[in-house]
């Protein structure tokens, strides 16, 4: 088992930050996530929001790779979040279902009001990956797999900054189309 762990700064409140990680997929920077579904969704007791969700995704695997597991080009992975906005974090657990016999990725994203105030928004992010011992080139699998991982977790916070940046868009847009009916109101018609 190799385990990774990195922590990132967003430079925006932790509310923004929650919106873009519900719709972070599909996006152009991290492109092997192609499509989610909601299984489950509800608030327990507490008040904190439990969501179950199914990612779809397209991966690359080497030649070598193909002759042992085969050449399916889409994969599916479980995420299992919970969403607490009285303390303001975000917990999201995500682990495959396609290959999980051979090879294992967990992954456990939290996400906390950062340490310089209401600006700011804490990851912590950490990954296992977990070869099959049995599998033949366990430790060149095991190194493959995390370089891989390693190099989605930068492109995983890039699409968060991509998707705040279209939230933004669309609220200025929606601010301008509402200042231009009431610019176009006539005052007889209030």
């Amino acid at each position: 088992m190799k385990e990774t762990t990195a922590c990132h700064i967003f430079q925006h409140p932790w509310d923004t930050v929650v919106q873009a990680v519900w719709r972070k997929y599909p996006n152009p920077v991290s492109e092997s996530v192609i499509g989610t579904d909601i299984v489950d969704r509800e608030i327990n007791k507490q008040g904190i929001l439990q969501t179950h969700r199914l990612m779809k995704t397209q991966w690359f695997v080497p030649v070598v790779g193909r002759a042992l597991i085969g050449d399916q080009k889409v994969a599916y992975g479980s995420e299992h979040s919970e969403c607490d906005p009285k303390n303001k974090t975000l917990t999201v657990i995500s682990k495959n279902i396609t290959y999980s016999s051979l090879v294992t990725i967990a992954e456990t994203l939290t996400y906390s009001p950062g340490p310089e105030g209401q600006n700011q928004t804490h990851l912590n992010h950490c990954t296992k990956v977990t070869v099959n011992n049995r599998m033949p080139l366990a430790s060149y699998w095991e190194k493959l797999v995390t370089n891989i991982v390693e190099s989605n977790t930068s492109k995983g916070r890039e699409a968060i900054e991509w998707v705040i940046d279209n939230i933004k868009k669309e609220a200025e847009e929606a601010l301008s189309c509402v200042d231009e009916v009431l610019t176009n109101i006539h005052p007889k018609t209030l």
